[in-house]
């Protein structure tokens, strides 16, 4: 082979190195990178890599998960600096995750303009400026979850104007401020739960009118103050569960169109009435498990519409049989308290709903539970007998017939609780509610959103009380004119005596008695 052949050959083999090399950056998945994706021109766009330096990856690339960074390999002291994204332009989506960022300085995602989705998670950052998100006005969804910020700051994501979720979880925030969110008006998700959030200003959600999710699970709130989310016309899912909140001002969320509320494991030791009362609507679910409500008072749950309300694992021991009048809840779930009875003058406010849950309470199953027959659904969990002995761990419906036998009318009712009344005797209870009504007797402040058909029973009821007053009245009246009517005919009727004067006196007797001839009523006197 001449010299010229050889010089061409080794010549397009070291070109060939250079272009192989060059387009490393391309069709090649980088080093500690894999599920690498490339487009029509063979540049890399999607990549996954671990422990790997950010600025050495391609420029091309659209989509970037990078974590675990081990030592100082990826981010020098720990601080993410401008020129970490220097040229890539084309991020849509970046996520770093577990890269031991601890502080992140002046406007360093101005390199990634097109930022769609921004990943932190998992890092060491203690706190963010309105700087670090400059230009950022594409970005739709910021995760900081899992960091260690104590606090956020005034108008600090104020650049956001199109974020819709917004991850603050797992962090040790204490307080949200008045202006943390202010300029956030188009964002739909807030999560905040996992931190140590003891209060939140007034006006913190103010202006916030597309927010739909809030979630502040695991805090160390106590209370709801008035109007708090008030100023959230979308708000439809607000989750409390594990805090300490004991008080929840009634008009706290009277504007919202909320359908899920969860308040489950507080302390919460009665019901809140006014509450349930502003926000009642028949698609919302109220969770109030595992709170501290031993019993259900007269009116607590009175003049209340809802899909759910969640009651499980409370220590509820008594319900009043007046508790839920002029209401409807849907779904009523009343497992794992402490229910022995339910009073029959709770059937009518009870089969107004579909479903009874009552599966997991201590039931006394003696002649003052018959009626409950008529709160069994197929498809539903029974409730068990704890009692008598005989009964223990049978289902109601298997000692239905048992009970009708032995609770006839010569029957000693069980002794009656001096909290909780025993029903009066009856044959077992059907579903006809009109064999039998029940009147509320106790009345408590009517709520705003009162139904039409509450209002309707409450006027009969007044018209009920009227016309037995008049009855009574009327009935007063025509007694005392029969007793008049009675005395006067008495006195017509008495028999008239006229003196006998056809005996001749020849001298005045004064000890003469004369004597009377009896005549008919009608006729004249004869001397």
């Amino acid at each position: 082979m001449c010299l010229y052949t050889r010089k061409l050959l080794c010549w397009y083999l070291v070109w060939s190195l250079i272009l192989l090399s060059s387009s490393s950056n391309g069709g090649i998945c980088p080093a500690k990178c894999n599920n690498c994706k490339s487009d029509s021109g063979g540049n890399i766009i999607t990549a996954m890599c671990k422990d790997v330096k950010i600025p050495a990856l391609p420029d091309t690339l659209e989509e970037l998960t990078v974590s675990d960074a081990s030592g100082m390999t990826a981010i020098m002291f720990q601080q993410f600096r401008t020129f970490v994204l220097r040229g890539k332009s084309e991020l849509t989506m970046l996520k770093i995750q577990n890269y031991q960022i601890a502080t992140l300085h002046g406007q360093c995602f101005q390199g990634s303009p097109s930022l769609l989705t921004l990943d932190l998670s998992k890092n060491q950052l203690i706190q963010i400026s309105e700087e670090n998100f400059e230009g950022l006005r594409n970005l739709s969804y910021l995760s900081l979850n899992q960091n260690k910020l104590t606090k956020l700051g005034d108008f600090v994501f104020r650049q956001l104007t199109l974020l819709e979720s917004l991850n603050i979880a797992l962090n040790t925030l204490h307080a949200i401020g008045e202006n943390d969110f202010k300029g956030l008006t188009n964002l739909k998700n807030l999560d905040l739960q996992s931190n140590q959030i003891a209060t939140i200003h007034i006006a913190a959600f103010q202006g916030l009118k597309s927010l739909r999710t809030i979630n502040l699970k695991k805090n160390e709130l106590t209370s709801i103050g008035p109007g708090l989310f008030g100023t959230l016309p979308n708000l439809q899912t607000l989750i409390l569960e594990m805090n300490k909140i004991r008080h929840i001002d009634p008009e706290s969320m009277i504007n919202t169109s909320i359908t899920f509320l969860n308040l489950m494991q507080n302390e919460i030791t009665k019901m809140p009435t006014k509450f349930l009362q502003n926000i009642s609507n028949e698609n919302l679910d109220v969770n109030l498990a595992r709170n501290n409500i031993s019993m259900i008072d007269a009116g607590e749950l009175q003049r209340i519409i809802l899909k759910t309300l969640y009651l499980v694992r409370n220590s509820i021991s008594i319900i009043h049989e007046d508790a839920m009048c002029y209401s409807f809840i849907e779904t009523l779930d009343l497992q794992q308290n402490l229910l022995q009875h339910l009073p029959e003058g709770l059937q009518n406010s009870l089969n107004q709903s579909n479903t009874v849950l009552l599966d997991n309470n201590p039931w006394s199953c003696d002649c003052a539970i018959q009626w409950m027959q008529s709160l069994l659904r197929k498809g539903v969990l029974e409730p068990q007998c704890a009692q008598p002995l005989s009964y223990r761990g049978q289902k109601l419906s298997q000692i239905l017939h048992d009970l009708e036998i032995s609770c006839g009318d010569m029957a000693t009712l069980p002794v009656p609780s001096r909290h909780f009344p025993v029903p009066p005797r009856l044959n077992p209870v059907t579903p006809h509610l009109e064999k039998k009504t029940t009147t509320c007797q106790h009345t408590i402040t009517t709520s705003k959103q009162t139904t039409p058909q509450a209002i309707k029973t409450d006027e009969k009821g007044n018209n009920s009380t009227i016309a037995i007053a008049a009855g009574t009245v009327i009935g007063f009246i025509l007694l005392v004119g029969f007793i008049v009517s009675m005395v006067i005919y008495l006195n017509m009727s008495k028999v008239k005596v006229a003196p006998d004067f056809s005996i001749n006196c020849k001298k005045p007797d004064l000890n003469f008695r004369p004597r009377l001839k009896y005549l008919p009523q009608n006729t004249q006197y004869q001397v």
